[in-house]
């Protein structure tokens, strides 16, 4: 599992190559796990101790987590879409569709089929060999 992680954020700005199903799903997993974890215990160890607005407090910790994650996040994604072989810019259709009412749904379902569950190419493909961790 570290293995990935350090993989993924020594290749943050790489928008080149390809990752595989197991790349993805351990950062996605991770990322919102640890986020959510630390929202959660800034919000209460917050509310605990002192007087502040412990209940903005922490989800906004967790955005701002979010955000220097979202880079890595980015790379990752694109070079999902290069698994399976279809090209990196196709992830600016998935970030503009989330900002439209009713199509997000769409767009969610399948964002998540095509990044989650559809395996990549075995063989070599237009972007390069497979993934090294797959």
């Amino acid at each position: 599992m570290f293995d990935v992680l350090r993989h993924e954020f020594k290749n943050t700005f790489n928008y080149t190559g390809r990752a595989c199903r197991k790349e993805i799903w351990i950062f996605c997993v991770t990322v919102g796990l640890l986020t959510g974890f630390l929202g959660v215990m800034i919000t209460m160890i917050g509310g605990a101790v002192s007087n502040m607005n412990a209940m903005t407090v922490g989800p906004v910790i967790s955005f701002i987590l979010m955000l220097l994650f979202l880079p890595t996040q980015l790379s990752l994604s694109a070079r999902r879409l290069h698994d399976l072989n279809i090209s990196g810019w196709y992830l600016v259709a998935f970030i503009v569709g989330n900002f439209i009412p009713l199509i997000n749904v769409i767009v969610a379902i399948v964002g998540f089929i095509m990044f989650g569950c559809l395996p990549g190419t075995d063989e070599d493909n237009k972007f390069g060999p497979a993934s090294p961790l797959y």
